[in-house]
């Protein structure tokens, strides 16, 4: 299992498909070395932040999350709690796209420690933001009731006691799952210049209001809200895995996921004009301002 799990430790730009499945149907014998991997990665975080093309840490989160391993949520919390240059090194847009469905698919029953790690003020910011998408998502999937969440995300508007960044999380949030008991909260926030409004505005909130709770709760169960349940399907499209010029495969883990956001350009009379590959942290194509993720890549 050692040597299988050193085969895919570095990304050479091809997709292991065959590894993943092999290491997939050895899962007993994989979760311990998985363990190690990020134990290793936890204690050494240098080592592996100077390694651009290195991957194993990142499919060991995919891998546990999906064997639902109860050990790798402490794991990923102290991991978490390290500075965030050490954090963007070492997860790159992992930590915004994936890290809060990787704290909710092993979520055990105990809400506590994520709300520590929400108002831990220590904690790098996109990491608190991480655990508050993942009270989101639980919610989502049926494992907390809303009316909880809803409830602690009110507690935090009112407490004002967060920077913008985790603010604006909180209010993306309840957006998603209809913000209708804090809408006088989230004016408040916006009345205090709390939250970012080029990712979430006033407006974007009443629009929500305006259609039915049932259909917005609807809507966000899926896509981005799920948890994780394929390794395979869920790193198989990843942009490093398909550019053509292997020679610089995977060498920025920020680049991963940009191949499922290919927007294509369509006028009314011509075929395709252009074509063009966008993050989901990157600016909208459309102007708005916003990142693509809270605009049209939603």
């Amino acid at each position: 299992m050692k040597s299988l799990l050193e085969k895919i430790s570095y990304n050479d730009g091809e997709f292991p498909r065959r590894e993943l499945e092999e290491i997939i149907s050895r899962k007993e014998e994989a979760i311990p070395e998985l363990l190690n991997i990020l134990q290793d990665v936890s204690d050494h975080p240098e080592k592996y932040s100077e390694q651009p093309n290195y991957f194993g840490h990142i499919y060991a989160f995919y891998l546990l999350a999906q064997f639902r391993v109860k050990e790798l949520n402490p794991l990923f919390f102290r991991i978490l709690k390290m500075p965030g240059e050490m954090l963007e090194q070492l997860l790159g847009d992992f930590l915004t796209e994936a890290g809060g469905r990787v704290i909710a698919t092993n979520y055990d029953g105990n809400i506590e420690p994520l709300k520590e790690m929400i108002e831990d003020e220590k904690v790098y910011s996109y990491a608190r933001g991480q655990f508050v998408s993942a009270l989101t998502i639980l919610v989502l999937n049926n494992q907390i009731e809303r009316e909880v969440v809803i409830d602690y995300y009110q507690t935090l508007l009112r407490g004002k006691s967060l920077i913008q960044d985790v603010f604006t999380e909180v209010v993306i949030c309840c957006d998603r799952l209809y913000p209708v008991e804090v809408y006088e909260d989230i004016k408040s926030a916006y009345r205090n210049d709390l939250i970012d409004s080029w990712m979430i505005n006033l407006g974007d909130i009443e629009r929500t209001l305006a259609q039915s709770k049932e259909e917005v709760l609807s809507k966000n169960t899926h896509g981005y809200d799920r948890l994780i349940e394929n390794t395979i399907e869920e790193l198989e499209n990843w942009h490093c895995f398909h550019q053509k010029d292997k020679r610089g495969a995977g060498n920025q883990l920020e680049k991963m996921f940009s191949s499922e956001k290919a927007l294509t350009f369509r006028s009314t009379n011509k075929p395709i004009v252009n074509e063009v590959q966008i993050g989901r942290n990157d600016p909208c194509i459309c102007g708005s301002g916003k990142k693509y993720k809270k605009c049209c890549g939603k």
